[in-house]
């Protein structure tokens, strides 16, 4: 099976299985759509994406499959910035790890899923628990404004965010000029040579 994550693909019976059956059908009913073989997406109107990704660890084995789930949000305007041009051409498929909010479903052992065929039911319907319980709050933040909310409350988020440069960036796109300038000026204050900053100002 292909993918354009650029991980390892899901190739093992158990965890393809468990991805055809259990997280596509899951996923689809979230409004995310396959992209590859094991990568789903959904994009706002405004670019924004939400993530989630498959990724068979190298650990696995053709009859026990070993395996992550990667979530993340991925803003355009942080995309554009990851990837160093706000060329179109140059901004398909994002992916987990280019994500502003990035996690992942984290599995009973807190490591790893682990699958063999016998077990594909029981562990597919876990992990259609845990996506219908994490999912939405990513797509929770696409509304750029209840984002912001959270970053000045400092509220939680549903996986790992560097809160500074987030609160800057969103402050930018909503328009939030004098607030966002200042944001940026405090973090060139600490790393002159910023690559955020210089990116946005």
């Amino acid at each position: 099976m292909g993918d354009d994550s650029g991980g390892h693909r899901v190739t093992q019976a158990p965890a393809r299985r468990l991805t055809d059956v259990y997280v596509r059908p899951c996923l689809d009913a979230l409004g995310l759509a396959a992209q590859g073989a094991n990568t789903f997406r959904l994009v706002s109107e405004t670019g924004d994406a939400v993530v989630v990704e498959v990724q068979l660890a190298s650990a696995s084995t053709r009859t026990e499959s070993r395996f992550y789930i990667n979530l993340a949000l991925v803003p355009l305007p942080w995309l554009e910035y990851m990837r160093e041009t706000r060329s179109r051409e140059g901004l398909s498929n994002p992916r987990p790890e280019e994500g502003l909010v990035s996690g992942r479903l984290e599995p009973p052992n807190r490591l790893q899923w682990i699958v063999t065929a016998e077990e594909v039911d029981a562990v597919g319907n876990a992990v259609v628990s845990g996506l219908r319980e994490t999912v939405p709050s990513y797509l929770e933040l696409f509304d750029r404004e209840a984002f912001l909310a959270i970053l000045r409350q400092g509220g939680p988020l549903p996986g790992r965010c560097p809160r500074r440069a987030a609160l800057a960036l969103l402050l930018l796109v909503t328009g939030r000029t004098a607030e966002a300038r200042a944001a940026l000026a405090e973090l060139a204050a600490e790393d002159p040579d910023s690559p955020f900053v210089a990116w946005f100002t």
